[in-house]
């Protein structure tokens, strides 16, 4: 019996994942019926090619164990649990669906880089041949791009890019896989042979498939001469000859170490304040208010708003705030953003989100 072959696209979200499959689907792996795949949408014109059982899979086993696609702490599972065997269970059938008639699947998913040992275990009950195509992009521009999609700041996109790549590294160090730079797959079809041959192990035969995914509008962000966004700045990294810490302090962080996003409508991680009593307070106020989310107060550092009300909400100082509390910051000055986290780094188990995170609803 011919051995099928399984073809993983791995990267961060942002970093021209969507692209290599695109163009991999051209070559002829499968990756689902259209009906399938999720919709295009003003981020990718063309759609992002993923299977939508394989995401809606993997954001519930996510969900499974509190964790989320953009949380910064590390994703732990065990092996024995109820919800890693449905896991699997679903996984392995799903693939088997997708391999009844065809002998080469891709399957993309950023989400795929937390859950790599998972896929390898499902990989080899299947008795599949895996190919792994790694895809990296400069880590300003996945964080820009986070930062127009989702509202993510900078410093937290940095982290994320940090967070999937070291992941898929670690994973990848002792595995045969291809490494693509996105700069690289957009200039021209130079790699699409390497990536061809490299999936089908036959001689590749030159087409125009290459050249019509690749459009110059699919590119929403590119480093400038300021950026240090040479691909040579990754490549020390994934030979780990230098931290991800060092690539944080690239850019300035707009919230530092403490900015992780949380679920505002969870009263069990403790009292919600809103920083700041001026227009974009009002505006987080307003959206609180229209999902239903009434327990909550202002915080403001100017001494003439204290005890007053907003929205039928009292101003409070910064001294009230108490452990494990959740903070929107609802300011954009970047010096009153640096000593507030200066402050909150004080307090146990104070968790902070972007006031833009809130109102995009992300």
């Amino acid at each position: 019996m011919r051995t099928k072959t399984i073809v993983i696209i791995l990267g961060m979200h942002r970093s021209g994942t969507s692209l290599s499959t695109q163009l991999i689907n051209r070559f002829g792996a499968y990756i689902g019926e259209k009906k399938d795949l999720s919709p295009p949408s003003v981020y990718n014109a063309d759609g992002n090619f993923e299977n939508v059982k394989i995401v809606k899979l993997n954001n519930s086993f996510l969900k499974a164990y509190g964790h989320k696609w953009y949380s910064l702490g590390n994703f732990t599972y065990d092996f024995d649990d109820q919800r890693t065997s449905e896991y699997l269970y679903t996984l392995k059938k799903t693939l088997k669906e997708m391999l009844k008639n065809n002998d080469v699947i891709a399957i993309k998913d950023p989400r795929i880089c937390l859950l790599l040992p998972l896929w390898q275990k499902t990989i080899d009950d299947l008795s599949l041949k895996a190919k792994y195509i790694y895809v990296v992009r400069n880590y300003m521009e996945v964080a820009r791009s986070l930062q127009e999609r989702n509202g993510f700041p900078i410093g937290y996109g940095l982290k994320l890019w940090g967070k999937y790549n070291l992941a898929v590294q670690e994973y990848l160090s002792d595995k045969n896989h291809l490494l693509l730079y996105y700069d690289d797959l957009m200039k021209n079809d130079a790699k699409d042979k390497i990536i061809y041959e490299y999936i089908f192990e036959k001689a590749y035969q030159k087409s125009n498939d290459g050249i019509n995914v690749r459009k110059s509008g699919l590119r929403h962000w590119k480093t400038d001469n300021n950026d240090d966004g040479d691909n040579s700045v990754f490549a020390r990294l994934y030979m780990c000859e230098i931290p991800t810490t060092d690539l944080l302090k690239l850019e300035y962080l707009f919230l530092p170490h403490k900015a992780v996003l949380f679920d505002i409508g969870d009263d069990n991680t403790g009292d919600l304040y809103i920083y700041g009593a001026g227009m974009r307070g009002r505006e987080v106020s307003d959206y609180l208010e229209s999902i239903g989310i009434a327990e909550y107060r202002f915080i403001d550092r100017d001494k003439t708003k204290r005890d007053k009300i907003i929205n039928g909400h009292e101003i409070v100082s910064i001294d009230k705030v108490a452990t494990r509390s959740r903070i929107i910051i609802a300011i954009e000055n970047r010096t009153i953003c640096e000593e507030l986290m200066e402050i909150l780094s004080e307090i146990e188990g104070v968790v902070v989100a972007n006031y833009r995170n809130i109102l995009k609803n992300e």
